[in-house]
């Protein structure tokens, strides 16, 4: 996968990041762009994804009229309140680091990396998902007390019909302009997860002062809790390859600098 020009995308926000107030810091414009180049790259519908953002919209409102809703300020409020954050992600490495999450105020979960915290006993109070991982894991999260950011882009959406009944406390992303639904950036489960927390940041301010990325190697292997139908750690596909190189470069080059220029501490045991 060519990342020349997604790294020409991102040029704006990674040289003068630390000098840049906090309203210039990645927003929505800046990943609504970004989401366009990654289109081109991966060959990804922009068509689709604005039917996804139809649907995110209407299953947003839906739930804020059912009560099942969860809003930003709810999702940010569980972020800015605590001072340590861990987000944890689902490559193999997660297995080794998995007790460091009793030390963290508070515990997001990308997307099958729930299913390792679950099993030792951390329910995770975010769950970051585009629901391709094990569903079980997502909804057993949510039936405990965690929120689910559930993200709706082109190649998901009949997973987001499917699944949305019988979610609470669900918020809805999308990466195209929406009216209910939400833009918080990142590409991969695991950046968005990240992305969320510089959002937070950005649009509310808080006290989080340290952020603990567990998992969150882009070059190991897959975690066998990532994928429905995995029983050990594998090396990951040609797509999913290319979408971790994305992710990695958002972490690197965007969302740990921007969580830095916030006064955020960012830890990579």
């Amino acid at each position: 996968m060519p990342s020349g020009p997604l790294k020409t995308a991102m040029a704006s926000y990674t040289k003068p990041l630390s000098r840049l107030p906090r309203h210039a810091l990645p927003g929505e414009v800046y990943w609504l762009e970004l989401y366009d180049v990654i289109r081109s790259l991966l060959g990804f519908s922009l068509e689709d994804d604005l039917e996804a953002g139809r649907l995110a919209d209407s299953l947003m409102l839906e739930a804020l009229l059912r009560g099942r809703a969860a809003g930003m300020e709810e999702v940010c409020g569980v972020i800015l309140e605590s001072r340590r954050v861990c987000v944890t992600g689902a490559a193999a490495t997660l297995a080794r680091q998995i007790n460091d999450v009793w030390g963290c105020d508070a515990v997001i979960a990308a997307d099958g990396s729930s299913c390792l915290l679950l099993d030792n006993g951390v329910v995770p109070d975010i769950v970051v998902t585009d629901l391709d991982g094990p569903l079980s894991c997502i909804l057993r999260a949510n039936t405990e007390g965690g929120r689910v950011v559930v993200h709706s882009h082109g190649d998901n959406m009949d997973m987001v019909v499917a699944v949305s009944p019988y979610l609470t406390r669900v918020l809805y992303t999308v990466q195209v302009k929406a009216v209910a639904a939400v833009v918080i950036g990142g590409f991969t489960d695991g950046d968005r997860a990240l992305a969320l927390v510089l959002h937070c940041l950005r649009h509310y301010g808080g006290g989080t002062g340290e952020v603990v990325l567990l998992g969150m190697d882009f070059k190991a292997r897959v975690g066998p809790w990532s994928k429905p139908g995995l029983r050990k750690p594998v090396e990951p596909w040609p797509l999913k390859r290319a979408k971790l190189r994305i992710g990695q470069l958002l972490v690197d080059k965007v969302l740990v600098p921007g969580l830095e220029a916030m006064g955020v501490r960012v830890v990579r045991p």
